[in-house]
């Protein structure tokens, strides 16, 4: 038997403090929201413990219907080691032959100028201190264009220009090496919207090429 204090505390004839809750659930009463049932259970403990269990037995359960549909994926048993390189090693082959097929689709003049341009152009990054291609702007994209590459293809231009000695870049020859620049950076998985060869700054270039050739 224990005396009242107030109304959450009451003292035991040992004179040790309890609670009402935890006489209720020592002694297997209800309370009036129903989360003490039972004298080491009730509502809110099976809740915990339903909360707990959810996760695991609704992947459970996804996995099952999954099964039921016949579109269930996974490695049910770790393979061994060398079946795996083995994968690996096929794998590797039909990404290089994919590869193979998907330069085919496209003129090999193109392809071989487009691999030297972007070549180039990792050269000019590294040179200034840029070791991560993605992480170039479209003013990179400028600077390359109109420092590097001009200039040092200055013995291939064929374009004359009235009142100049000395021949420039084509318009065309300008946008090719944007455009092999964007091409890369779209295989790289870079999107339209974060490709400096497409950005706002080479866009420039493209639209004032006189400007670009020295004209």
């Amino acid at each position: 038997m224990c005396k009242q204090t107030d109304s959450r505390k009451c003292i035991q004839s040992n004179g040790v403090l309890t609670s009402p809750a935890v006489t209720a659930l020592e002694s297997g009463a209800v309370s009036p929201s129903g989360e003490v049932q039972g004298k080491k259970g009730g509502g809110k403990l099976a809740a915990s413990w339903a909360s707990r269990e959810w996760k695991k037995w609704r992947k459970e359960m996804g996995k099952s219907w999954r099964d039921a549909r016949g579109v269930n994926v996974g490695i049910h048993e770790a393979p061994e080691e060398r079946n795996v390189r083995a994968a690996r090693e096929r794998y590797a082959e039909a990404v290089k032959e994919g590869g193979r097929i998907s330069r085919k689709a496209v003129s090999s003049g193109f392809e071989d100028e487009r691999s030297r341009t972007f070549g180039e152009y990792g050269e000019f990054l590294a040179s200034i201190g840029c070791e991560d291609i993605e992480a170039a702007e479209g003013v990179d994209v400028v600077a390359f264009v109109q420092g590097w590459w001009l200039p040092g293809h200055q013995k291939n231009f064929r374009t004359k220009v009235a009142g100049r000695s000395e021949k420039v870049a084509s318009a065309s020859a300008v946008k090719g090496v944007i455009g092999h620049i964007a091409k890369n950076y779209s295989m790289l998985g870079v999107k339209d919207e974060a490709n400096p060869a497409k950005s706002e700054a080479a866009e420039v270039i493209e639209k004032d090429i006189e400007w670009v050739c020295g004209k």
